[in-house]
């Protein structure tokens, strides 16, 4: 798996997903899909949230991998951490 765009990311006014880390702009719109009979996939708050979890998911990632350098395996079960870090990553 190639590196992500680092961090941090930005929402704009359009929910539009950008990074500033390289010489172009990067966007990643997230649609509302609205069917011909009115159908909507997602509610627009839906939509607004899971752009704002995603613009956080570098630093979400880079926080996860300072804690878990502090918690050994003996006092922690840090399974389930090292498995997130590993999805992350593409390593699972």
């Amino acid at each position: 798996m190639s590196e992500y765009t680092k961090g941090p990311w930005h929402i704009d006014a359009f929910n539009n997903i950008w990074s500033e880390d390289t010489d172009i702009c990067k966007m990643s719109l997230i649609n509302i899909n609205e069917h011909a009979d009115g159908y909507r996939d997602k509610s627009a708050e839906e939509h607004v949230a899971n752009a704002h979890l995603i613009a956080a998911s570098p630093e979400l990632l880079h926080a996860l991998k300072y804690v878990r350098r502090y918690l050994n395996e003996e006092d922690h079960d840090v399974g389930f951490i090292d498995a997130i870090i590993n999805k992350a990553e593409g390593k699972s």
